[in-house]
């Protein structure tokens, strides 16, 4: 049952959705889009003379829009990330090679909080910027010059742009990508090489692979290992994924696609990989998702269209909460000579698209080529103290962004519903939820929760309100809950006190199925037997399914008498198959323990729950200490005596 108490149709599904447009920063290359936790997002594009940042709140709608770097020698942009706090921009400085870094921290309102330059004798190129899990900050890219025949460079900063150390790697002058691991340090990879220092710059491991193609996209870091991108761009675009475990050692491949671009992947909520991509044909490119398993398989891959201009260039996905993601792209109109940056707002289950549909795309393939190769040269840490880092004043201006929506959804048949009025069985837990996977909604029982779902113990009417963040939605439904009365049953047992051994009769009485449940042995019936062992004293359940399928459950203890004990006076573990071993039979006692010591008083054996074979002993007597209890809450008793070992 549903009550639709008001729509409003301008809420956050409907910004949160559809196609959305910003002019007035038309000489864009590059986009990124870089969410906090807290559901805000920045997206920043950047041309080569400059940097736009557009930040948004957790409702799609614009806080501020502003233009960095104009004027300060800017190449282009490393990379934009963020702490969940603040957010950073590191940009290459220099025309025909990096020079410097600009390193920019920005607050959520958009001030600069600090603005560093960072340059060096050497000239690099810088691939890329992190933040670790420590908001410590990592540069990483090739020095070009060959003097001192190591390439590779790890820069890192603590969270106040302070330097903290840096070291060069290997001689591998070859553009790379990298990524902080999740238990510290950094995976670095240049070329077809890969090597994982410490957080102090030690080298951990390097390993080399033959068939990489270097990717555009950083690794991603898992509890577990570490997943990397491939794509080759040639006559036939190739794109491969591969994991690694935590030691560098391959773990799986995926086949490798044709004819489609990587931009950029992510993992949802289930820990399988989206990858955006780019694909080219004679009408124009395209831009789309694909999906692959967490172990490496093909799950789907979806084209989206678009709603203007003549090719849309996919360069970021990412998801902004459990439920939604964005694709962000730059669009281009050659007719008009111009072109936008453009966000498409896609809930993660694909097939929830009210408008703008996707079409499922099959893709070519083959057999991928990765595969490790023993030979990884050297790479040995060299510390490298020539950095300077000083404060430094960049270029910021506000810009006026003209924002155009379209491909909206306006959700107009949106329903919740709690589900018909229900009977379930007395003590129960039962799960209220909506039956809705709308993402950013809020939500209040008359419990007073303010969860998805809740669990109910008692009878009641219950009901829910769900409104927006923004304040547009507002819907309510409520559910009847009632309980089975209860069905009565009783158990007993005899004889209450028994031998180890002894077949005990358990009866219950009552209407409906009597399951009955002793370690792994299972009976059925108002009546059966149990022979009498240690288990007895963690009790023998019945299991009563009365006749609504409602079930309740008692223990019943019957308790064990003390165990016959039998300890020979002598045994020949001689391998003629009689008295071999001396101790107890299996099953006697809960637990025992069995010392041996020979005439002196020096320990022989030291036993648990297991016979002694005297094996390598020589005939004569010999004293023991048995140490047993009936039951695991049982008092321990103690046996002394002589035993005679017979050859």
């Amino acid at each position: 049952m549903y009550l639709l108490f008001s729509f409003i149709s301008n809420g956050l599904l409907a910004q949160r959705s559809g196609e959305k447009q910003y002019f007035g920063y038309d000489n864009a290359s590059q986009l990124e889009i870089s969410t906090f936790d807290s559901g805000e997002y920045a997206v920043v594009a950047s041309s080569n003379s400059s940097v736009l940042v557009i930040f948004f709140d957790v409702c799609a709608d614009t806080l501020w829009s502003q233009e960095f770097y104009k004027g300060d020698n800017f190449n282009r942009l490393i990379r934009a990330q963020n702490d969940n706090e603040f957010l950073y921009l590191a940009a290459a400085l220099g025309q025909s090679q990096d020079t410097a870094i600009g390193l920019i921290k920005l607050d959520k309102s958009g001030q600069v909080l600090f603005s560093k330059g960072i340059s060096s004798p050497d000239t690099y190129r810088w691939y890329q910027f992190h933040v670790d899990k420590d908001k410590n900050l990592y540069f990483t890219g090739n020095s070009t010059s060959t003097s001192n025949n190591l390439a590779s460079t790890i820069l890192k900063l603590n969270p106040q742009g302070q330097e903290i150390h840096a070291f060069q790697y290997g001689s591998s002058f070859i553009w790379g990508m990298s990524i902080p691991a999740v238990n510290g340090g950094l995976l670095n990879i240049t070329g077809t090489t890969l090597f994982k220092v410490d957080a102090n710059g030690g080298l951990e491991w390097a390993k080399r692979f033959d068939g990489i193609y270097q990717s555009s996209i950083p690794p991603i870091a898992l509890n577990d290992g570490y997943l990397i991108f491939g794509n080759f761009v040639g006559a036939l675009d190739r794109n491969v994924i591969f994991k690694i475990d935590l030691q560098g050692n391959l773990v799986w491949t995926s086949r490798t696609f044709l004819d489609i671009n990587y931009n950029s992947a992510t993992l949802d909520p289930n820990g399988n990989i989206l990858v955006s991509f780019t694909r080219f044909i004679n009408s124009g490119p395209q831009w789309g998702i694909q999906k692959i398993s967490s172990a490496g398989s093909l799950m789907g891959s979806w084209l989206f269209p678009y709603s203007s201009g003549d090719g849309v260039y996919c360069k970021d996905l990412q998801l902004l909460d459990a439920n939604s993601m964005v694709l962000g792209g730059l669009i281009n109109f050659n007719f008009a000579n111009y072109g936008a940056t453009i966000l498409r707002y896609l809930p993660l289950n694909l097939a929830d698209l009210e408008t703008c549909t996707p079409t499922l795309l099959g893709l070519s393939t083959e057999p991928s080529q990765i595969s490790p190769n023993p030979s990884v040269g050297s790479f040995s840490p060299l510390r490298f103290n020539f950095f300077q880092i000083d404060n430094r004043s960049f270029t910021k201006q506000s810009i006026f962004i003209v924002e155009n929506n379209f491909c909206q959804n306006n959700h107009t048949n949106f329903r919740f519903d709690l589900g018909p009025d229900t009977t379930v069985c007395l003590n129960s837990d039962l799960i209220l939820k909506a039956d809705t996977s709308a993402e950013d909604f809020l939500y209040r029982w008359n419990t007073g929760e303010t969860t998805a779902e809740i669990t109910v113990q008692d009878e009641g009417l219950y009901w829910l309100e769900i409104s927006d963040e923004c304040g547009s939605l507002f819907f309510s439904d409520s559910m009847a809950v009632n309980y089975f009365p209860a069905s009565n049953f009783s158990t007993s047992f005899s004889p209450e006190r028994a031998k180890p051994g002894e077949q005990v009769n358990f009866i219950a009485t009552g209407e409906g199925t009597f399951n009955w449940y002793l370690l792994d042995q299972i009976k059925v019936g108002k009546s059966v037997n149990f022979a009498a062992n240690s288990a007895f004293a963690d009790g023998v359940i019945c299991e009563f399914i009365d006749t609504n399928n409602c079930a309740n459950y008692d223990t019943l203890y019957p308790e064990i008498l003390d165990a016959q004990i039998f300890m020979p006076n002598a045994f020949s573990p001689n391998g003629d198959g009689l008295n071999e071993l001396f101790g107890l039979e299996a099953g006697t006692v809960y637990f025992y323990s069995l010392d041996i010591f020979d005439r002196y008083g020096a320990r022989l054996a030291s036993l648990a729950n297991e016979s002694w074979d005297g094996a390598q002993y020589s005939a004569g007597p010999y004293i023991y200490i048995l140490m047993y209890q009936i039951g695991p809450a049982t008092k321990t008793k103690t046996i002394k005596g002589m035993v005679n070992l017979i050859r």
